[in-house]
């Protein structure tokens, strides 16, 4: 089980704890969290889907329960999807990673997932998708904000482990240009900032692109 660690945005603190992804799709649930309620973000919390997968991506084949966010996403490709047979699988969904959050003011709570389309054995790029709860059942969120958008631009260009060395206060061997990169991203009280920490991981997209498919 992975270590508890805890993650800074803006001035609020929170402990996210990442799940451990799981080969059987109807556990995405992941396991229960630990959380410090804050002002903010009473709940946050960081899913890897690739932790358990042993070097290959979490890859969803079919339609999921609807229940779990990922069924938004397995709904909006479901016709894709239902091309699938047992023994041909000609698209698939490839899972990285997910932020799930609550916000004030913008439908409570977000589910940011981050995702690529396999197609003909090729991998596009990778997108978000936003869905929130409403009610007892998750939908897609079509609107947007500076705080969304923010939260989107991190989930986009880093992965969980990056994010979690940003925060981090000793320099990583795995990611050496994370530790030049850590100072701008914080305040004067050396707390991450999401929106200083979007702009940085925008401008440094190229340099930082090589750990993105680790």
């Amino acid at each position: 089980m992975l270590k508890i660690k805890n993650i800074v945005i803006v001035v609020i603190i929170f402990t996210v704890h990442i799940t451990v992804a799981q080969d059987n799709y109807e556990q995405y649930r992941g396991e229960k969290s630990i959380i410090k309620f804050s002002k903010i973000y009473p709940f946050a919390n960081l899913y890897d889907y690739k932790i358990n997968s042993r070097d290959q991506d979490s890859v969803v084949t079919k339609k999921l329960e609807t229940s779990l966010p990922e069924f938004v996403l397995t709904e909006k490709y479901s016709d894709e999807l239902s091309m699938n047979k047992k023994d041909s699988v000609v698209f698939a969904l490839s899972l990285y990673s997910k932020l799930t959050i609550d916000l004030q003011n913008i439908a409570h709570r977000h589910c940011l997932i981050k995702y690529a389309i396999k197609k003909d054995n090729q991998l596009s790029e990778a997108k978000i998708i936003d869905v929130f709860l409403d009610g007892n059942r998750w939908k897609e969120y079509d609107k947007s904000s500076k705080e969304l958008e923010a939260l989107k631009g991190i989930m986009m260009n880093s992965t969980v482990s990056m994010l979690f060395d940003f925060d981090g206060e000793r320099e990583s061997n795995e990611f050496p240009e994370i530790n030049e990169l850590k100072t701008v991203t914080k305040n004067r009280k050396g707390v991450i900032d999401i929106v200083k920490l979007a702009k940085v991981l925008k401008e440094n997209k190229n340099k930082l692109a090589k750990y993105l498919n680790q």
